[in-house]
């Protein structure tokens, strides 16, 4: 949100009434945000596009407005403040405009309806608009329009809306009933206030957060307000009364209600509001759905056993016992704290007798004789001030700090700061609260207990423990690292003081607690607890033994074996784990489970010394397990070790469950069942988490481990049954179908049932798909072998043959005898060679250990992939991209994303993009980096290269990888080749694939490498052992001496006749009608785009529409003979590859072919 302003969001325009309650409620120092429907509304705050919501409740003379309840019980909102506003309608009209010359007055159906006698008394015509302050909004609009016409005011305006016969307005002669901020608004001037009929109009209005506030049991009134009890320093001190809302559902059974109101009325419980209505059905489902909400609001533990039952014979449609479709539901207002025990014996009482029983929020109630039926007070602008509003401002000025200074913009007056705020001695600014006021004022606690508590790590769950410790009469300190609204926090939860930087020595030698309560993460937990330990002080005060350390992670045996390394040995030690949160804690403790261990027990005190479960009467551990106990939790001793076990096999498995059906953004339907109802509900608890906490409950339990492979297993055996059943029934409805055999010869039901028994292939293969240069190499020599002139550029391979050093040492590595099993991972007599090479050519050292060879680059490429990534990861591809890429990564079980990068810019990869990649795809595990490239022969500049590196060295991507396919890196032209792993700080992390079949033309050698950090080698030469074993050693030979014997010269002749090729491959295309080109920089390709063609008819005979790539190449090779890959092969549609590999003839050729063949295209 805002650091300046809070944004309260309200339904309707501006000028509305809802506006007019935030400005008279919160004041000027928020942001009033308009929405058009109430849904926007509490979306706008649950998305946190709000902080809070303002929505009418109910109306004095309409009634309860319903579609807001049924809102608040399908949405986590809580209601926590409340505001009555005094509707005060006034006839409003254009400057200049009287009320004699008014003919029609526009307005809500309501405030017409309201205003009835009025309008009758004055011959006024009413005309309905769409909203009270839309309807100021429209006269004022129109009248501009006129005058920016030149019409001016007197003209006929636009058409009026609701007007019988389709009448146009006047807009000298038509007023509006709104509000006198809408006058304000919109620049009308207010002809009369106070038109109603009735003059009791009030909405009461409710204001909605995210998470639920409490208010100050105690305030100082400001001067506005009447009270009469008064402290010793003259101030005004009010109570605070305290209002929650709830529904609940009643059974269809006798006596029902009266046991419902008997529960409130014999524990005095007052009612100042209680209604029944039928619940809509979708309403009813939704109910179930958000089991979260009822959970974390009345304290009761749904879950899948607890359902709904209304009573009535279980055949019939609920609610039906007594004969009825309908089920009611009562909202009801109660004057009492919901954490008051009283009301939480109440509550207890009506789930036992209710079928559903929701809270919906405790706040300051809105009480005060200015918003009293008939005050004249009240309609007063700027609005009441009541003990209950100004309550809900100080509430808001303590949980925004420096952020909300509200209720003095409309009010009648605010706060007195408390005494004692660092502004001045008994006065000072808006908000401030000293820690001495906090506590006599807006927190009363029990007293006697003597526990000195300190709470290290003031995350929720430290606030949540700290204010029910306080409750619970402890004397409480906090600490933690940042003071960022900690000490607000504090105070108003009423802790003694806040320590900031995770001060531990003086919550020892200035608060001298007994009790050190650790509640840091889990993940920064032990390095806390060293440097906590590296303090010299700290260390001579718990040598003494006489403060109790205790955790409450959600693991145990960890913590444990932790605090016991570290701790002197004769500090005492209990582990803790409370098993519930700020949610299901929120109104109560009671009956919830707190596991415990005491580890080590204080100086002087044994076991032999027990007094009930938790030890002697002068025991520290006993005291403090007492906070518990006495706040009704249910006690279970277990051992750290026995708790993982159990929480591996629950706690983790429920929170697994919950974050992968997360996953699945499952949303509630209208067929729920309660199954399904129960795992939204396990959804809603789990994800709450932060991921940080579940990773702890996998890394820092040993259990943990087991029950993921378990989890793992279980999908796969599922999967697998699943598949089974499948055939089983394709394999029987096709042998129900199969026909017999007749005259010997088999029948279409033969073949079918070898279908059934043979066309059983994996998922994994069912999504790879065949490679595009494969395919059509496939196709133009089929066409070939059937007489057919093909002329193909479709194949990346030289036309030349290798160097004769190469085809000298093959033969001699026959001769000899060299043809027997070698290393997997590649002679050492190649590695050699690759690594020297890759450090006197590219810049980069690496060991012979960290050279794989391998049947190719491609493989190497794969196992790269394998070793790298699994399920749930992402590789990031820029496009177009080598047509084997994405299907690689498919096979490793990791999703591929696409990066385009266009032809504009050469087809090169710039760090911008490839950054705003990564920051939208937090599960990228690698970068796959063609350079040069295949199909665009593109070349990525050095200087880029290293802007890419600056890139993946952020922090946020320090843990990706790029493999490297640098295969093309021996034909540059126009660019210098740089090896990505020569950047400084790149090498660890990439993966340089390279080869012999292009620079050197040993394409049927089947020989690649790949140079990795050990660790990534290691693994690669693990998998390669199991998939092929080694690379032929006659290659690997013939690979020695191509690196040993090759002279540079030979290899420079190549690069220069390439680049002919190129040039002559540019030339003849340049005349080509809808055909654009490029300038590789590298490899031997040309990806031209020929987008301007598709959508168009072929010349000639048989003209067909083209309307892809692909079917553009396919009517080439039928017309003109000539084979090339359509772009849909590399991620590229629009586009065709050319690969100029091959003689000058055949460029030549292919060019004049493909030239005429686009210019036959016509529109």
């Amino acid at each position: 949100m805002s650091a300046s302003r809070l944004k309260v969001a309200y339904q309707g325009e501006r000028g509305s009434y809802s506006h007019k309650a935030v400005h008279e409620f919160l004041g000027a120092g928020v942001s009033p945000v308009a929405h058009g429907t109430f849904s926007a509304v509490f979306e706008s705050v649950i998305g946190s596009k709000a902080d809070y919501a303002l929505v009418p409740i109910e109306n004095t003379l309409g009634g309860s407005i319903h579609d807001n309840y049924d809102l608040m019980l399908r949405n986590d909102l809580h209601i926590v403040g409340e505001y009555n506003l005094r509707v005060s309608h006034c006839l409003l009209a254009l400057p200049g405009v009287s009320k004699e010359t008014v003919k029609v007055v526009l307005s809500h159906p309501q405030a017409l309806a309201q205003c009835t006698d009025y309008l009758k008394a004055h011959g006024y015509e009413p005309r309905v608009a769409y909203d009270t302050a839309g309807s100021a909004k429209l006269i004022s609009e129109a009248s501009k329009r006129e005058r920016a016409k030149g019409g001016g005011a007197e003209g006929a305006g636009q058409q009026g809306p609701g007007g019988p016969g389709g009448q146009e307005l006047k807009w000298d002669e038509t007023a509006a009933i709104a509000s006198d901020l809408a006058a304000a608004e919109y620049g009308l001037q207010v002809l009369e206030r106070g038109i109603q009929d009735f003059s009791d109009n009030f909405t009461r209005f409710i204001l909605l957060s995210r998470e639920p506030l409490r208010p100050p049991a105690k305030i100082f009134a400001p001067p506005s307000l009447s009270v009469s009890t008064m402290d010793a320093a003259g101030g005004r001190k009010c109570e605070v009364s305290l209002k929650t809302s709830i529904v609940l559902l009643v059974s269809h059974q006798a006596g029902a209600l009266f046991k419902t109101l008997a529960a409130l009325a014999l524990r005095d419980l007052s009612l100042t509001k209680i209604e029944s209505r039928p619940v809509p059905a979708p309403l009813l489902h939704s109910i179930g759905l958000h089991r979260k909400s009822t959970e974390g609001s009345d304290g009761s533990s749904p879950g899948p056993a607890r359902q709904i039952s209304l009573g009535g014979d279980s055949q019939c449609p609920p609610g039906s016992g007594s004969g009825t479709p309908f089920t009611y539901m009562f909202p009801m207002d109660v004057l009492a704290d919901a954490g008051d025990p009283n009301f939480q014996c109440a509550l207890s009482n009506l789930r036992e007798i209710s079928p559903l029983v929701r809270v919906l929020g405790t706040f300051a109630f809105h009480e005060d004789s200015s918003s009293a039926p008939g005050s004249a007070a009240a309609s007063e602008a700027g609005g009441p001030t009541s003990v209950g509003v100004e309550a809900t401002r100080v509430m808001l000025r303590l949980r925004h700090p420096g952020v909300y200074t509200g209720g003095d913009g409309g009010t009648s007056g605010a706060a007195t700061p408390l005494p004692g705020s660092p502004t001045g001695k008994g006065g000072g600014g808006k908000g401030t609260v000293s820690s001495e006021a906090a506590s006599q004022v807006v927190v009363v606690g029990k007293k006697g207990n003597p526990l000195r508590v300190g709470i290290v790590g003031f995350g929720n769950f430290g606030k949540f423990l700290a204010e029910k410790f306080v409750s619970l009469g402890a004397r409480v300190w906090s600490t933690s690292r940042s003071a960022k609204g900690n000490r607000e926090a504090a105070i108003r939860l009423g802790c003694v003081d806040f320590f900031p930087e995770m001060n531990i020595r003086r919550l020892i030698e200035e608060a001298k607690v007994n009790v050190l309560v650790l509640c840091m993460s889990i993940m920064s937990f032990e390095q806390s607890v060293k440097q906590m330990m590296e303090d010299k002080g700290i260390l001579q005060a718990l040598e003494t033994g006489k403060i109790l350390v205790t955790e409450v992670l959600s693991v145990k045996e960890w913590p444990k074996k932790v605090l016991m390394k570290l701790l002197p040995s004769s500090t005492p030690i209990v582990c803790t784990h409370p098993m519930f949160g700020p949610e299901s804690g929120r109104h109560g403790w009671g009956g919830l489970p707190f596991v415990f261990e005491v580890v080590r027990r204080p100086v002087g005190e044994t076991a032999g010394d027990r007094n009930g479960a938790f030890g002697g009467s002068g025991d520290l551990c006993r005291h403090f397990l007492e906070l518990f106990s006495s706040a009704g939790c249910r006690m279970i001793e277990m051992s750290a070790e026995l708790h993982d076990a159990y929480a591996g096999r629950s706690q983790f498995v429920t929170h697994l469950t919950g974050r992968v059906l997360d996953r699945q953004r499952l949303t509630p339907t209208p067929i729920d069942t309660k199954g399904f109802q129960s795992l939204l509900h396990l959804v809603d608890n789990t994800v709450s988490d932060s991921f940080d906490l579940f990773f702890g409950l996998f890394h820092f339990n040993e259990c943990a481990p087991a029950q993921l492979a378990l989890f793992k297993e279980a999908f796969a055996e599922i999967a697998t049954d699943i598949r089974k059943s499948a055939k089983r029934l394709r394999m029987a409805e096709r042998k129900r179908d199969a026909r017999p055999i007749e005259d010997g010869t088999p029948g279409d039901g033969v073949k079918t049932l070898k279908e059934a028994m043979e066309h059983d292939f994996s998922e994994t293969t069912k999504a790879v798909v065949e490679s595009g240069t494969v395919k059509v190499h496939a196709l133009t020599k089929k066409l070939a072998a059937e007489g057919r002139q093909v002329i193909s550029m479709a194949v990346g391979e030289p036309d030349f043959l290798p160097p004769p050093q190469v085809m000298e040492a093959t033969k001699r590595a026959v001769d000899g005898g060299d043809v027997r099993y070698v290393a997997s991972s590649g002679t050492l007599e190649l590695r050699k060679e690759v690594a020297k090479y890759l450090k006197e050519k590219k810049g980069v050292e690496y060991v012979p250990d960290e050279i794989v060879v391998s049947n190719g680059a491609k493989q190497c490429v794969y196992q790269a992939v394998l070793a790298l990534c699994g399920e749930g990861e992402e590789v990031v591809i820029p496009t177009p991209c080598w047509t084997s890429y994405p299907d690689i990564v498919k096979m490793s079980g990791a999703t591929p994303v696409f990066l385009e990068t266009p032809l504009s810019d050469g087809f090169t990869l710039r760090a911008a993009a490839l950054r705003e990649c990564l920051l939208s795809h937090p599960k990228a595990k690698c970068l796959i980096l063609c350079n040069p490239s295949n199909p665009t022969g593109a070349v990525i500049p050095p200087e880029e290269l290293r802007a890419i590196a600056a890139v993946l060295s952020e922090e946020a991507f320090e843990d990706l990888y790029v493999i490297a396919d640098e295969i093309y890196e021996a034909l540059c032209y126009d660019i210098p080749h740089l090896s990505f792993a020569s950047i400084p700080g790149m090498r660890e992390r990439t993966v340089t694939i390279n080869g012999f079949s292009k620079g050197f033309a040993m394409t049927g050698f089947r020989l690649g490498y790949a140079a990795a950090d050990l660790p990534v080698a290691k693994q690669m030469g693990k998998l390669q052992g199991q998939i092929t074993s080694c690379a032929s050693s006659i290659a690997q030979a013939a690979g020695v001496s191509a690196l040993r014997d090759v002279p540079e010269k030979w290899l420079e002749d190549r690069r220069l006749e390439m680049q002919a090729k190129r040039e002559r491959l540019l030339q003849g295309l340049k005349g080509a009608k809808g055909i654009e080109t490029y300038k590789p920089a590298g490899a031997f390709y040309l990806l031209p785009d020929v987008g301007a063609l598709l959508g168009k008819y072929t010349g000639g005979e048989k003209k067909r529409l083209i309307s892809t790539s692909a079917e553009f190449c396919e009517a080439l090779l039928e017309e003109e003979g000539v084979a090339l890959v359509p772009g849909e092969a590399f991620q590229a549609p629009g586009t065709i590859r050319i690969s100029y590999a091959t003689s000058t003839e055949i460029i030549d050729a292919c060019a004049q072919k493909l030239t005429a063949f686009a210019f036959r295209f016509c529109s």
